[in-house]
């Protein structure tokens, strides 16, 4: 089963504070905002399962793709990318008009 994770102490402190995503520990115990500042960088915050929803997108998010010819730019709205036609979907950089980081993907 996949897991999400960070490897950045500062963007997982910022994801905590910003948009509510929760971390959990090896133990399962979970790991508080203060923990994420006491950890080494590089070392993985795994995203708690109840805090996976918040990587979904959400109305009027705002997103990129990055292609071989530059960057594009979409909305997310009704349900959908606007203008988007690629088979890659978006990465979500805004989200209330506050910046948003997508994680890592642990196969």
């Amino acid at each position: 089963m996949a897991r999400l994770y960070y490897t950045d102490p500062i963007i997982a402190a910022y994801m905590d504070k910003y948009h509510g995503v929760k971390f959990s520990s090896t133990d399962d115990m979970g790991i508080h905002s203060w923990d994420i500042e006491l950890r080494m960088p590089g070392e993985k915050y795994y995203i708690a399962k109840e805090s996976e929803s918040i990587f979904d997108p959400k109305e009027e998010d705002q997103g990129v793709c990055n292609t071989e010819v530059g960057c594009s730019y979409y909305r997310y709205t009704e349900g959908i990318w606007l203008g988007h036609l690629l088979s890659e979907l978006p990465e979500i950089i805004m989200r209330d008009d506050k910046h948003f980081f997508m994680c890592k993907v642990e196969k």
